[in-house]
């Protein structure tokens, strides 16, 4: 990279959607001009295609940019339980790490809930 620092930035997508049985029957998917809806757009497809053609951007104008990872999570987001060692592995080697999840309004995104397990005995 320019700056000199050869960690990738780490681009981080997962690709699971998990709605109910009998979803798509009531919210099927929809091209409406240049928008698309229904289930998964939002959650994280809309983001997946922002990652691809940000790099497919930058490279056909021949930009700068860094070395690039790109993950693709299959696991529900929640604790990404079969994935979570993976992926610490992965960010322990970038310089920065992306998260493309879609927020509202056009927002730029910094925070997410946390996950905790805990064991609780009372007496």
């Amino acid at each position: 990279s320019e700056d000199g620092d050869p960690r990738p930035v780490l681009l981080l997508c997962h690709y699971d959607t998990v709605w109910p049985l009998g979803t798509l029957a009531e919210w099927p998917f929809a091209l409406e001009g240049d928008r698309i809806s229904g289930p998964g757009v939002f959650d994280m497809k809309a983001g997946l295609v922002q990652a691809v053609w940000a790099l497919r951007a930058l490279d056909a104008l021949e930009l700068p940019r860094p070395a690039v990872t790109l993950v693709l999570n299959g696991d529900e987001e929640t604790g990404s339980l079969h994935s979570s060692e993976a992926l610490v592995a992965e960010a322990a080697h970038a310089r920065a790490a992306l998260v493309f999840e879609a927020s509202a309004d056009g927002a730029v995104k910094t925070s997410r809930k946390g996950v905790g397990l805990f064991t609780l005995r009372v007496t």
